[in-house]
């Protein structure tokens, strides 16, 4: 009995270390990645921003809306407003589920193998944002899409990055999603 008693042991000395580095470590799992309801952060926006809002109000087939947030200044303050909102594409949904809708709550995606796309609109300086969104980013050209103009910049991380100039605002597209997300999205601000 005393000898298996000590087998036991020997072997939980062996076991119980490794259990614990694995679930330290974690398993090779995808993250997944969390949807938000945009609708708080664009009524909150139209609300405070001193920016016509232009946003999209329904995502294209199959695209995720992953982060939404707006901050604008304070009472008293002159901070600067900025909106921003995050989507996995279509191409991105590992879920296959062709379901559109931004009011969808849930896990989609995996943050191993994604296509994001992100928009942003300031009244921030084209310079500041060009700096905080893609700094050290190079213009490559422009682009027709929605029935405007884009001016088209390279960043140092190899995706390009949308920028358009509105009266009141700038509005910037960014992340490593395809040429044509990137027209889907500007296409559909409004």
């Amino acid at each position: 009995m005393l000898d298996m008693l000590r087998s036991l042991g020997v072997l939980l000395a062996v076991v119980l270390p490794a259990v614990a580095l694995w679930a330290v470590l974690g398993s090779n799992e995808p993250t997944p990645v969390p949807e938000v309801n945009p609708t708080g952060t664009l009524r909150a926006a139209e609300t405070a921003a001193p920016f016509d809002v232009l946003a999209m109000r329904e995502n294209p087939s199959g695209w995720r809306t992953t982060s939404a947030s707006f901050t604008g200044p304070g009472e008293g303050e002159v901070a600067p407003s900025v909106l921003r909102f995050g989507y996995l594409t279509a191409a991105a949904d590992s879920e296959g589920d062709s379901d559109a809708g931004a009011d969808r709550v849930g896990s989609v995606g995996s943050i191993d193998s994604v296509d994001y796309i992100g928009y942003l609109q300031t009244n921030e300086t084209r310079r500041t944002v060009l700096a905080s969104v893609s700094a050290g980013s190079q213009p490559v050209g422009a682009v027709e899409a929605g029935g405007v103009t884009w001016s088209v910049y390279e960043t140092t991380r190899g995706e390009q990055a949308w920028v358009r100039t509105e009266p009141d605002s700038l509005l910037v597209i960014t992340g490593s999603a395809a040429e044509a997300d990137f027209a889907l999205l500007a296409s559909r601000l409004s």
